[in-house]
């Protein structure tokens, strides 16, 4: 009997996790993105690797609201040459501060750390010499966007919160990963 229990709390969580792997904010994309001489594409994926699925994220750039991360998709974004902090809020929160080239693809990974209560996203450059493993895992992930109208409601809610953490990142000694113009893959056009 304990046994049949713990299997139905087992499964009864497996499928909380896949239900709600992607928020109401978002929706599947239509296309993918291509970068031009004018603007960059920033990748941010996040693989489903069990631990920390059913963990949400919100992401800006700045104060320019992206998306909700959620593992197993990708979120999409164009972004303009120059100077980006990229955030992760929730949990304790985490920055990427990136100077961006026109014209190049750049790929971000989302990766939980395990905390003493919850998971914890954690922003970092993908490694732009394991391009192909991170395209096969692309095959496997959805690519999702904001859906603009509650994006920006939830931007306008989150207004105070996304200037606190701004703030916190560009303190000295702030804890933030860096990506360089350079870590970016030239458009293929």
């Amino acid at each position: 009997m304990k046994r049949t229990i713990l299997n139905f709390m087992f499964i009864g969580s497996v499928l909380f996790v896949a239900v709600n792997c992607k928020s109401s904010m978002m929706r599947n994309a239509e296309k993918r993105l291509e970068p031009d001489r004018n603007f960059s594409v920033i990748t941010f994926f996040r693989p489903a690797v069990f631990f920390g699925d059913g963990v949400k994220f919100s992401l800006w750039d700045g104060e320019n609201f992206i998306g909700i991360m959620t593992a197993g998709n990708y979120i999409q974004y164009m972004a303009k040459p120059g100077k980006h902090l990229f955030m992760a809020l929730g949990g304790k929160g985490s920055a990427l501060k990136a100077d961006i080239a026109p014209g190049k693809n750049y790929y971000v990974a989302g990766r939980v750390i395990p905390g003493a209560f919850k998971g914890h996203l954690r922003l970092f450059p993908a490694n732009i010499d394991e391009i192909d493993k991170i395209n096969t895992w692309f095959e496997e992930m959805t690519q999702i966007e904001m859906v603009p109208e509650k994006g920006n409601i939830y931007s306008k809610r989150m207004e105070s919160r996304v200037k606190t953490a701004i703030k916190k990142f560009n303190e000295p000694g702030a804890d933030y990963a860096v990506m360089g113009a350079s870590e970016g893959i030239p458009s293929k056009k």
